[in-house]
C-alpha cells in the first residue's frame, strides 16, 4: 500500500487553502454550467432518438414523428470498431524501453504480466468499453485508476466449540479502473487542451451517509468536517445531467439511491509557504469555504508525481478541454433527416388518401368522417361529390434522405464498409462490389478516419499502462504470486527492481493495434510471411558463409562476400523493425564477428554506396593555408542600409 503523508497546515494556511479551492471549484463549475445543464441533456435525447415534439400537428394531427437514430448508429459503430481493433490484436500491450539495463526478455515478460493483470485482476475490458462509448457519445471521458485497499471481516466459530465467534479480517489491494461520470469531473482552467495543462483536477465524490461515516470511523476524514458535510445533503433533482439519465432509464432519483452527500477531491500543485510547489491532494466540502470544509489533505503518493487520471477524446477543440461529441456533430443532420423522413411519410399518406370536392348544400354524407375503403356514395348528381388525387414526391425525398446520410458518414468517418453495407450500392451506382481490388480499396478508404481516431487514443493508453506498471512496482513489488510464477516471476521482480534515473520518463506502453486493418488473422499472415522470408535469408547466409571459409584471407571475393552479408544483415534488420520485432540482434547473426573480423565502419559503407565519407583531421599547416587563400579573395562592396 502507498504511504500517505498528511499535510501539516497551520490554521491560517488552512483558511487560505479552503478559500482557494472553493473559489477555483466554483469557477470550474460555472464554466461548464451550460455544457452540463443544457448540452448534455440534448445529447442524451438525440442519442435516444427522442423527437422534439411529443405529438406533431403539422401538416395534420398525429403526423409522422419518427426520428431515425443516426447518432446512435454512428456512436455504436465507432465504439464497436475501436474496441474490436484494440482487443482483437495480440499482444494487447507492447512495453518499450531504450535502456541497456532492461533486456528484451524482461520486456516480453512485462508484456505478459500486463496482459494477465489487465484482463484478469483489473478486468480492463469493462471500464474501457464504457470509456470508449462515453468518449464518442460525450466527446471526452476521464478514467480514474487509483490504488485501493478493500477491507472486510468474516465471522468464524469460537475456539473449542465455545459460543460467540472470532473475527477474521480480509484485505485486498489493487488497481481500480473506472470511468468518471461526465458531470463529476471538472478542470481549471477549462481552456487546457489536455490534463497535462490542467492546474487543478476536481473529482466530485458522491457518497451515502454510511460511506461518509465509515471514513470518519477509520480516521480518514476530519470529524468536524464530516459533521458539517452530513448537515446538508444534495438534492438529486438539481442535477440536470443525473435527471436526464434517470428519465431515459425510466427511474426516479431519490436521496436514498442517488448518493446525496457530495465531497470534491482536488489534485493540484500548491505552495505550502516555503516557495516550493508540492503536488498534493485535498478532499473538501464544496458547499463551504471555511477551514472546517477540508475533510482530508495529503501529499501525492506517486513517486513520479503522476496522478490516476487519464483523459480520452477523439476530436479535440481548439484550446478547450472538452472535445466534440458525435451527438453534437450530427445533431442537425439527424434533425434534418427526421424532417425529410417524416415529410416523405406524410406525403405518401396524403398521396394515397384522396381529398374530396363536395357541392355546397348537396345532400351527401361528409367524406371526412364517413369514408372508408369500399364506401358507396349515393348521389343525385355526379357533380355533387368528386375525389381529388394529390401529387407524390416520394422518390425525390428518398434521394434527399440518402444525401443527408452520406453527409453524416463523411462528417464522422463511418462509411458503408463500417456499417456492413458494402453491397447496398454505394460505388458507381452498382448494387455490390465485383472485384477484390475494389473491395480492398473501399475498406482502405473507409478506415482512414478510424486510423486517426486510433492514433489519438494511443497516448492515453500508454498513460494507463504506465499507471498500472508504476502502481504495482511502487505499492506491491514483492507479491506472493511472483514466487509462484517461478522464472517468470523472478524476471518480473528484476524489472520492478530496476530504477531508472529521476529525470527519465520511464517505459512506454504501446498497444498492439497499429491501425484499423490490424486483427489476429492479419497478424498471423504477416508472421508467416516474415517467417518464410527469414528462412530464405538464413539459407542464403549459410551458403555464403560456407563459401567464405574456403576463400583465402586476401582474396577480393572474400571482401565482396562480407559486404554482401553486411547488406543482407541491414536489410533483414529493417524488415524485422517493420514487423515490430524488438530482439533483432538475437535473430540476425553478425557474420563478421563470427568469422573473427570487425564490423564494417560507417565511412567504409558510405564509400561503397557512392556517398562522401568522413574526412580526416585537418593539420595546422593546412588550416593556415586555407585562411591565407580566403584573405586573398577580392571583397565585394557592402550593401547600403
Amino acid at each position: 500500500m502507498p504511504t500517505i503523508i498528511k499535510l501539516d497546515l497551520s490554521a491560517e494556511r488552512k483558511t487560505v487553502l479552503a478559500g482557494y479551492l472553493h473559489k477555483t471549484f466554483g469557477h470550474a463549475v460555472l464554466a461548464r454550467r451550460n455544457q452540463v445543464d443544457d448540452k448534455y441533456k440534448r445529447w442524451q435525447d438525440n442519442y435516444a432518438g427522442k423527437p422534439l415534439e411529443a405529438v406533431r400537428t403539422t401538416p395534420f394531427y398525429r403526423a409522422s414523428n419518427f426520428v431515425p437514430q443516426l447518432i446512435r448508429m454512428h456512436t455504436d459503430i465507432l465504439t464497436a470498431r475501436v474496441l474490436g481493433i484494440m482487443f482483437g490484436t495480440k499482444p494487447f500491450w507492447k512495453p518499450r524501453a531504450f535502456m541497456p539495463g532492461l533486456p528484451h526478455e524482461w520486456m516480453e515478460q512485462l508484456g505478459k504480466w500486463l496482459e494477465f493483470e489487465s484482463f484478469y485482476n483489473i478486468g480492463l475490458y469493462e471500464p474501457l468499453d464504457a470509456c470508449m462509448f462515453r468518449t464518442f457519445k460525450t466527446g471526452t471521458c476521464v478514467l480514474k485508476a487509483p490504488w485501493t485497499e478493500e477491507r472486510f471481516y468474516l465471522a468464524k466459530p469460537g475456539s473449542n466449540g465455545s459460543e460467540g465467534y472470532q473475527t477474521d479480517e480480509i484485505r485486498t489491494e489493487g488497481l481500480s479502473v473506472k470511468p468518471i461520470p461526465y458531470d463529476d469531473f471538472y478542470v481549471h482552467p477549462i481552456t487546457a487542451n489536455n490534463l497535462s495543462e490542467v492546474s487543478v483536477k476536481f473529482h466530485k465524490l458522491r457518497l451515502t451517509k454510511e460511506e461518509v461515516e465509515l471514513r470518519k470511523a477509520r480516521g480518514w476524514w476530519d470529524k468536524d468536517a464530516v459533521e458539517m458535510l452530513l448537515r446538508v445533503p444534495e438534492n438529486p433533482q438539481k442535477s440536470p445531467a443525473r435527471a436526464t439519465q434517470a428519465q431515459e432509464a425510466g427511474i426516479q432519483l431519490t436521496q436514498d439511491v442517488a448518493r446525496p452527500f457530495c465531497a470534491v477531491e482536488a489534485w493540484f500543485e500548491y505552495d505550502l509557504g516555503d516557495g516550493k510547489n508540492f503536488r498534493i491532494v485535498v478532499v473538501f466540502n464544496p458547499q463551504s469555504s471555511l477551514p472546517t470544509s477540508i475533510l482530508r489533505s495529503y501529499f501525492n503518493y506517486y513517486t513520479k508525481g503522476i496522478d490516476p487520471f487519464i483523459d480520452f477524446r477523439f476530436a479535440s477543440r481548439d484550446d478547450l478541454f472538452y472535445g466534440y461529441a458525435i451527438p453534437e456533430i450530427l445533431e442537425q443532420s439527424q434533425e434534418e433527416q427526421a424532417q425529410i423522413h417524416n415529410a416523405r411519410r406524410d406525403s405518401n399518406l396524403i398521396a394515397n388518401s384522396p381529398g374530396w370536392k363536395k357541392k355546397r348544400y348537396a345532400d351527401v354524407p361528409n367524406p371526412s368522417s364517413e369514408w372508408y375503403p369500399g364506401k358507396v356514395f349515393e348521389l343525385e348528381d355526379m357533380a355533387d361529390l368528386e375525389a381529388i388525387q394529390f401529387g407524390k414526391g416520394y422518390t425525390d425525398m428518398i434521394a434527399e434522405e440518402q444525401f443527408i446520410m452520406g453527409f453524416s458518414e463523411r462528417a464522422t468517418g463511418v462509411g458503408a464498409p463500417m456499417q456492413t453495407a458494402g453491397g447496398s450500392g454505394g460505388i458507381g451506382g452498382k448494387r455490390g462490389i465485383y472485384s477484390s481490388m475494389g473491395t480492398l480499396a473501399m475498406l482502405s478508404e473507409g478506415n482512414k478516419r478510424l486510423d486517426i481516431y486510433l492514433r489519438r487514443l494511443r497516448y492515453p493508453m500508454h498513460r494507463l499502462g504506465n499507471i498500472i506498471y508504476q502502481s504495482h512496482r511502487d505499492f506491491r513489488p514483492t507479491g506472493s504470486e511472483y514466487t509462484i510464477w517461478g522464472a517468470n516471476g523472478e524476471a518480473h521482480r528484476k524489472t520492478f527492481a530496476f530504477k531508472e534515473p529521476k529525470d527519465y520518463r520511464g517505459l512506454f506502453f504501446d498497444i498492439g493495434a497499429s491501425d484499423s486493418s490490424a486483427n489476429r488473422e492479419v497478424d498471423r499472415t504477416a508472421l508467416l510471411l516474415m517467417a518464410n522470408t527469414m528462412a530464405g535469408y538464413y539459407r542464403q547466409i549459410i551458403e555464403a558463409s560456407s563459401i567464405i571459409t574456403q576463400v583465402p584471407e586476401e582474396h577480393p571475393l572474400r571482401k565482396i562476400l562480407l559486404l554482401v552479408l553486411d547488406g543482407a544483415k541491414d536489410l533483414a534488420d529493417r524488415l524485422l523493425f517493420t514487423f515490430d520485432v524488438g530482439d533483432r540482434d538475437r535473430l540476425i547473426p553478425d557474420i563478421r564477428k563470427v568469422l573473427g573480423g570487425s564490423s564494417q565502419r560507417a565511412d567504409e559503407a558510405a564509400e561503397q554506396s557512392g556517398l562522401p565519407g568522413a574526412e580526416g583531421n585537418l593539420s595546422p599547416e593546412g588550416l593556415q593555408g586555407i585562411s591565407s587563400r580566403l584573405a586573398a579573395l577580392p571583397r565585394s562592396g557592402t550593401p547600403s542600409a
